[in-house]
């Protein structure tokens, strides 16, 4: 017998987190079939065990180190295809359907025409000012409040994680187009993404408005906006000219106007460093691999149990 039903997963990954990720949750964890909260963070936060828990459908894993982004979604990945997923949703922990009910995108997606060509669909966000509804294709999307079809996962293959974060999402939809996928955005659908602190300042009468990141996240700007450059530069060479401008003007602002500049040239200059010795994965460790990762067992709490 033919299963009609798309069944619908959702993964939260988070870190360190510093918000009440129950209000978040709230916005889309009952549209779900399924969700796994994976918790990258050095030690257990009961109330975000007790947030978890007061959804049946939820399960909290912990892995009690930072395993990166790109570990954590594939372990989400092969946790949904574990109990027969057909799409995952992937969330941060400060990230929610506000505008927009969860369910409609969800809806929407699953009934895109060329689902079965869908790679990736991600809403716009809230600062976004657009009245689109026509679905639009995207070079690349972000992963916060993405559903990806985890048929197609399997022919695009796992998040990678040499980048640990940083690009994790554009390298994937990179290669999806590899394969002759689609990517795509729902305008009208949006998102509410917290994008690090923003500062506004007047630069030769002109206003200058940036996210001001913790120095540590240059290191991996500069070294995974190179990585990307060297391997998806053949293919699609006017992305990756575009990126490596964008991440010039991006360092260019932080040093120039953002605290901690000292700080912030060492990871600048530390970040290229790495790409050219090829030290991937976490900053520190010459080595990473997913079978270094899974040394590590996490602890697992079902909300039910």
């Amino acid at each position: 017998m033919t299963r009609t039903k798309q069944i619908v997963a959702g993964c939260v990954i988070l870190y360190e987190c510093d918000i009440s990720i129950g209000a978040n949750l709230a916005t889309y964890a009952d549209d779900l079939d399924m969700l796994v909260v994976i918790d990258n963070s050095a030690s257990r936060d009961a109330a975000i065990v007790a947030a978890v828990s007061a959804h049946a459908n939820a399960e909290y894993v912990f892995n009690g180190a930072n395993l990166g982004i790109a570990a954590a979604l594939n372990m989400a990945v092969d946790w949904a295809r574990a109990r027969g997923a057909d799409f995952l949703l992937t969330m941060d922990q400060d990230s929610s359907f506000d505008d927009v009910p969860f369910h409609a995108f969800r809806d929407r997606v699953l009934s895109l025409p060329f689902v079965e060509d869908l790679a990736i669909a991600a809403p716009s966000f809230l600062i976004e000012d657009t009245m689109a509804t026509t679905v639009v294709d995207s070079h690349t999307v972000i992963t916060s409040g993405s559903i990806l079809s985890l048929a197609n996962q399997a022919r695009i293959g796992s998040f990678d994680e040499r980048l640990f974060i940083d690009e994790v999402d554009h390298d994937y939809c990179l290669r999806a187009h590899d394969f002759g996928l689609r990517v795509v955005t729902l305008p009208d659908v949006r998102l509410e993404h917290r994008l690090g602190q923003s500062r506004t300042v007047s630069v030769l009468g002109k206003t200058v408005r940036w996210n001001v990141h913790a120095p540590i996240r240059h290191y991996y700007m500069v070294r995974n906006g190179l990585y990307m450059a060297s391997k998806h530069g053949r293919r699609h060479f006017r992305y990756s000219a575009g990126r490596l401008a964008s991440l010039g003007k991006t360092i260019a602002a932080a040093l120039l106007l953002a605290p901690q500049r000292g700080e912030r040239f060492g990871m600048v200059v530390h970040g290229m460093r790495d790409y050219l010795r090829m030290r991937m994965g976490p900053r520190g460790n010459a080595v990473y691999s997913r079978s270094a990762s899974s040394k590590h067992q996490p602890d697992r709490d079902r909300s039910d149990a």
